[in-house]
């Protein structure tokens, strides 16, 4: 058997044990501490968090959101096909890319974060967080799909695997994406990493048109 199918077999093993432990242990602090004095695997995994009237079970609720996003995930693919596709091409050129992709969309959270903040101390430009923060929003989870994507069927073409369905490979990247997300801590750092990676291949590639950014029309009669 291919290695590589291998390899895709024992990640995607892997990504289902985190989001097992990410649900039922919650990976907060208090689980941990647990584990840590001694105090066993069996008491957290099934007495932390239970679920209330006010309070949905974290099992059901971290199943539910990777769902959404899925399904979500394969509503971008089929408005933006053509779009995803150039985005992949731009995340797959090189480390170096990457790091300034990555840079970009850091520098874009910051400048609407201080938008923001400068715009709170004015009623009449308040309403430009709530757009700005939309359009960020949107942009990076538009760019969290095509990464997803693009590992998809990277690991996949790798396994010699690439006549599978593309929602097979969104598939396959958002599980491994997701899951490490969910880790305790490393997780909020990957976030952030994964979500200015989004934002910023969204703005490098003008939205996935491939086209420049250029003030140049501007200047045209």
């Amino acid at each position: 058997m291919n290695r590589w199918r291998i390899l895709i077999v024992l990640l995607v093993l892997i990504a289902l044990v985190l989001l097992i432990l990410a649900a039922w242990l919650g990976w907060d602090v208090r689980s941990v501490s647990r584990l840590a004095r001694g105090g066993g695997f069996i008491q957290p995994l099934f007495s932390h968090r239970l679920a209330t009237i006010h309070q949905v079970n974290p099992f059901f609720s971290t199943i539910g959101a990777f769902i959404t996003l899925y399904l979500a995930g394969i509503l971008v693919l089929l408005i933006l096909p053509v779009q995803i596709h150039r985005m992949g091409q731009a995340l797959s050129n090189s480390a170096l890319r990457l790091l300034r992709i990555f840079l970009v969309g850091l520098l874009a959270a910051v400048l609407v974060g201080a938008i923001g903040i400068g715009s709170a101390l004015a009623i009449s430009t308040f309403p430009l967080t709530i757009i700005l923060g939309g359009l960020l929003f949107v942009s990076g989870f538009v760019g969290f799909v095509a990464i997803a994507f693009t590992l998809g069927r990277a690991l996949l073409r790798r396994a010699e695997w690439q006549q599978t369905s593309p929602l097979i490979s969104l598939l396959l990247g958002l599980l491994l994406l997701y899951s490490l997300g969910e880790i305790l801590l490393v997780g909020v750092l990957l976030n952030v990493v994964f979500i200015s990676l989004g934002i910023g291949v969204v703005i490098t590639t003008r939205f996935g048109s491939g086209v420049a950014w250029s003030l140049s029309p501007l200047k045209e009669d």
